[in-house]
């Protein structure tokens, strides 16, 4: 299950890279598929760990113990992003007044900093942005450029998933040990999600079903179901070969798409990944996962694959914003090469960061099991304070800065031209530009070709000489 695990993060992070993904899933439904097995091993850890312990805590516990496998990684990559933003002169919520006050600003610092509440920023974000503009004009959130380069708001963008990962960590204590909790969340959410999916006029927004959470709890249920088949088939002697039977189907129906269509999963928008094919795709999923879990347990490699696909979801965009100036991501060669480096940073990642972590609560964890009082044992709460202490500090610093004027909207444009709109103007300007929106930035945009509609900025930008820059 972990080279499954694995192929999913890779499948993000080629989406990511604006590169064809003809060997991949779609970045949105191996997202999709990330919180299915999430809801499995949730329910696993759960069932067979901290409910059976004796434990009158166990609760506190489980949420300790992810707690330290989620944020110690994410820690890491918003420190390796903000640090590239600030040498850069890129603006952030932790070193720029963003001049909507301090309500505004301490909730944005808060939210890039434990993440709870970045699915629901992005879902204002898309469904404000598709209510004030034309439905046609798509901001440019899923290209790398415009993506990672305008993140003022929010630092690492990717983080939505994981806010809407610890919701169900958070609502999992309560859930995943009863089948009958399961169905009733799982039918509430799945009735939600075909409620926006059948009311276009209602959710007229793609965001609806792809970053509001409680549209995606079904998905986590499923897993927790899966689990509840696991149980029977664990020990069923023929269970190893109906899970490599299932792989290989699997195999089969990618290469069969591949081949037929170009790719798997191809065709349509962000909103397609409710059609059904793609629930028969899930609902596959969630059957074969307590069979490939059998199948895949004993094989080399297997847990270190697993191991790597939450550090790769961390750090690719990172490393990809790094190289996306220096290496040509159309060239098959550097696609390689870049996928390389993501790999070996992923392993960095959960060998220097990752694995520490883990080996000291194990051993934590095994000392008070074992009733040793650890002298030190205050100190592992010494983060918290410290880290509110820094935001409180940095909160007030950049409160005290000039306030930012609101930063230009990125908008659709065409194959040569994008388009901000900005100041109740619309502003075109070349695709090769690429902008950080630091101040020089805007002062750039400002002075391209401009005009009142989308359409009358690209036709001054068009009868402007090529390649002309203010």
């Amino acid at each position: 299950m972990g080279y499954f695990r694995l192929f999913l993060a890779l499948s993000v992070a080629v989406r990511h890279m604006g590169i064809p993904y003809t060997f991949f899933l779609r970045g949105q439904v191996a997202v999709i598929s990330f919180f299915i097995i999430s809801g499995f091993f949730m329910a696993l850890v759960i069932n067979g760990k901290y409910h059976t312990s004796g434990d009158a805590g166990w609760k506190w516990s489980f949420y300790k113990s992810r707690a330290l496998r989620v944020f110690p990684v994410y820690f890491v990559g918003l420190a390796l992003m903000a640090g590239w933003m600030a040498s850069k002169g890129h603006p952030t919520v932790y070193t720029a007044n963003l001049g909507f006050g301090y309500l505004f600003q301490s909730a944005m610092m808060l939210m890039n900093t434990f993440t709870l509440g970045l699915d629901w920023m992005m879902l204002v974000n898309v469904v404000l942005l598709d209510q004030v503009f034309d439905p046609n004009r798509v901001v440019l959130f899923w290209s790398l450029s415009d993506t990672l380069r305008s993140g003022i708001y929010i630092i690492l963008p990717f983080a939505w998933a994981l806010s809407t990962i610890l919701t169900f960590y958070l609502l999992a204590p309560f859930v995943v040990k009863s089948l009958g909790r399961i169905l009733i969340l799982g039918l509430a959410s799945l009735a939600l999600r075909m409620a926006i999916v059948f009311s276009p006029d209602l959710f007229s927004s793609w965001g609806w079903e792809y970053f509001f959470s409680p549209a995606h709890m079904v998905f986590f249920c499923m897993g927790a179901l899966a689990y509840h088949l696991y149980l029977p088939i664990r020990q069923w002697p023929g269970a190893g070969r109906v899970g490599m039977a299932a792989m290989g189907a699997l195999f089969i129906f990618f290469i069969g798409s591949i081949i037929l269509e170009g790719g798997i999963f191809m065709g349509g928008g962000f909103d397609y990944h409710d059609r059904p094919q793609y629930w028969l795709y899930y609902i596959a999923i969630t059957l074969c996962i307590p069979f490939m879990i059998v199948a895949s347990k004993s094989w080399a490699g297997d847990r270190l694959a697993g191991e790597l696909s939450y550090p790769m979801y961390i750090i690719h965009p990172i490393i990809l914003l790094w190289l996306y100036d220096y290496v040509p991501m159309e060239q098959p060669l550097w696609q390689m090469l870049v996928i390389i480096i993501v790999l070996l940073s992923s392993w960095a990642l959960l060998v220097l960061v990752d694995r520490p972590i883990q080996a000291w609560r194990t051993g934590a964890d095994s000392m008070a099991a074992s009733g040793i009082k650890k002298r030190s044992a205050g100190i592992r709460w010494a983060p918290l304070p410290l880290a509110g202490a820094l935001l409180v500090a940095s909160l007030f610093i950049v409160l005290m800065d000039e306030p930012l004027a609101s930063p230009p909207v990125f908008i659709k444009g065409n194959d040569d031209f994008k388009v901000a709109y900005h100041k109740e103007r619309y502003f075109a300007f070349p695709r090769m530009w690429n902008l950080l929106l630091t101040r020089e930035d805007i002062r750039k945009i400002e002075q391209s070709a401009s005009g009142a509609s989308r359409e009358e900025a690209m036709e001054v930008a068009r009868r402007q000489p090529r390649g002309e820059a203010p």
